[in-house]
């Protein structure tokens, strides 16, 4: 395993975390949920990268790092929180486009005020999960 690149991405989903807070408490709701699901998914690219697999360019990992984890021991809290990772990242993913492109969706801010809301404690502990799994 490559600690340090391990520890680089986990510190990258922290200043993904940290700027959707940021972005929350300044009324920017829409990138708020986009860096929440940035955060969450460069936390799931760090558990790949603790068991030594090279991370694919691609935003839906979660069916590769489900796969890994069936397969890996290390992976176990993985595992045994697959279906709240699954369900979050991938609600994650699919509201990242409404607010990367929110001028084509036409969502206003209020609705992603409320997913803010509701994403940001469960990607805060898809996070920790992550943490704990990478280390």
């Amino acid at each position: 395993m490559d600690v340090e690149k391990v520890k680089a991405a986990l510190d990258n989903s922290d200043t993904w975390l940290g700027s959707a807070k940021s972005n929350f408490r300044d009324g920017q709701y829409s990138a708020a949920l986009y860096s929440l699901e940035m955060a969450a998914e460069i936390a799931l690219k760090s558990v790949l990268l603790s068991i030594n697999v090279n991370v694919p360019k691609v935003h839906d990992i979660s069916s590769l790092v489900v796969k890994y984890a069936e397969e890996n021991k290390k992976l176990n809290i993985i595992r045994e929180n697959e279906k709240f990772i699954k369900e979050v990242f991938l609600d994650l993913l699919t509201y990242r486009n409404s607010a990367g492109y929110m001028f084509e969706y036409r969502k206003s801010e209020n609705e992603f005020k409320k997913l803010v809301t509701e994403y940001l404690p469960k990607t805060e502990k898809l996070i920790d999960i992550c943490r704990k799994t990478a280390h």
